[in-house]
């Protein structure tokens, strides 16, 4: 079975597009891809839903 990647919009603005966009800029691939992106949302569901970006090296010690 063939899985194509997700579609990102040309200057995307949500947090999970730009990091999607941020692993195609460096041609991982698209298992990769997903793997990372399941860790991110565990990630931020692990913290209360906080965004990424509002958290520091604590929250990541964590």
């Amino acid at each position: 079975m063939i899985i194509f990647p997700v579609a990102i919009t040309i200057s995307p603005t949500w947090f999970m597009d730009r990091f999607r966009a941020f692993i195609r800029a460096r041609h991982l691939a698209y298992r990769t891809e997903k793997t990372y992106c399941n860790w991110v949302r565990e990630f931020i569901r692990f913290h209360d839903q906080r965004h990424p970006e509002s958290m520091g090296a604590e929250e990541v010690n964590a």
